[in-house]
């Protein structure tokens, strides 16, 4: 088993789409991954699970699609981007501009959560 950091896109965002990050955690308890944990309620997701990015990919996807029709894409690589002031909302580089430049869906994180996810991977290397 290895782990794997899983960022959802849209999950828990307005009325739609919601998937509680307890039903998530029991969903990879019962695919027999194991030490499923959430970051809070926006599909922050690290699990150990058997395999490589497409195995899981191809495991977590019809799960999620009987929760919202989530459909997952995996890049292999991160893009970084600081918006700096005034932040995302002032910027051009639109989730439809950065899907296209990508070739497939995005989705992103602040960097307080990039670091709480980056603390959660370090507590868990010393388990």
């Amino acid at each position: 088993m290895q782990t794997f950091v899983v960022l959802l896109r849209g999950i828990n965002v307005g009325s739609t789409r919601k998937v509680p990050m307890a039903d998530l955690r029991t969903t990879c308890l019962k695919l027999g991954w194991q030490r499923p944990e959430t970051y809070i309620q926006s599909g922050n997701l690290i699990v150990d699970a058997p395999g490589d990015t497409q195995q899981v990919r191809r495991v977590l996807e019809p799960e999620l699609g009987a929760h919202v029709g989530e459909r997952t894409c995996i890049a292999g690589a991160a893009l970084w981007i600081d918006y700096g002031l005034p932040g995302v909302a002032g910027s051009k580089l639109t989730p439809a501009l950065l899907d296209k430049a990508c070739g497939s869906p995005t989705t992103g994180r602040n960097w307080n959560t990039v670091l709480k996810i980056g603390d959660m991977l370090a507590a868990r290397n010393k388990a």
